[in-house]
């Protein structure tokens, strides 16, 4: 069997009380992943990491040990871990970001945001930070980009 992955990107908006809407584009995946229970955390101050149960135990059992090799590593491993939140999606696939992961993005005081598909999780940004990746990325150079990827054995 194939497994699920998540794919493109979708705006959405936090309502005042914090609740968001997870696209439709991506309930299916949900659903194909587990029973719907989601855990969200972060990694860094821009975004947001949401995965479903299974694919959480995995990077928490598995990825997460292997960052204890540098004290930096460590910390972003303690900090993923420690800011985790086990959310359920309610019946019209609302979630509560609770409001300790609001108030450490960037994004904490933007009720514009949207939802990126990274294979086994979603990302939630600001669309002004996503945007600005974006426009940071498409600004390479062509032949800077074939260069960088050819110098990690990258081919696309």
């Amino acid at each position: 069997m194939e497994t699920p992955e998540f794919l493109g990107v979708q705006e959405a908006t936090i309502d005042s009380k914090g609740r968001l809407a997870i696209p439709a584009k991506f309930r299916d995946t949900l659903s194909a992943f587990d029973s719907g229970v989601l855990y969200a955390t972060l990694k860094a101050k821009t975004h947001l990491l949401l995965y479903p149960a299974s694919q959480w135990q995995i990077v928490k059992s598995e990825e997460l040990p292997k960052m204890n090799e540098s004290s930096l590593l460590r910390g972003v491993a303690n900090l993923m871990k420690g800011n985790a939140e086990k959310i359920n999606p309610d019946g019209s696939w609302r979630i509560l970001i609770p409001p300790r992961l609001r108030s450490l993005t960037d994004f904490s005081d933007d009720k514009d945001v949207i939802f990126v598909g990274n294979d086994n999780h979603l990302e939630i940004w600001s669309i002004q930070a996503w945007d600005a990746q974006m426009a940071n990325t498409l600004s390479i150079a062509p032949e800077d980009l074939e260069a960088a990827l050819a110098e990690h054995n990258v081919r696309i």
